[in-house]
């Protein structure tokens, strides 16, 4: 198992590539949402749907949220390999 040293040191090697990270994904927000429109592919009136980062959404409909993050909600690997 890796050490908390280690993964300080992994984020702290990371921070640099972060900003560069943060552009990359912001335009690619960008193209996709170009895209769809190119493609008429327009929501129903009311829904919305807003990219929060990385792989997390927020789905809004007649004042309801719902929060997806797959990375806070995915199930442990030893699960799955235990069949728990």
């Amino acid at each position: 198992m890796p050490s908390p040293l280690r993964h300080l040191a992994e984020m702290v090697r990371n921070i640099p590539k972060r900003g560069e990270s943060d552009r990359a994904s912001e335009q690619a927000a960008v193209e996709l949402e170009g895209r769809a429109v190119e493609l008429g592919a327009e929501l129903p009136a009311g829904l919305e749907v807003e990219w929060l980062g990385v792989s997390g959404y927020r789905i809004s409909y007649e004042g309801r949220h719902l929060y997806i993050d797959p990375y806070i909600s995915r199930v442990p690997l030893s699960s799955l390999l235990l069949r728990r």
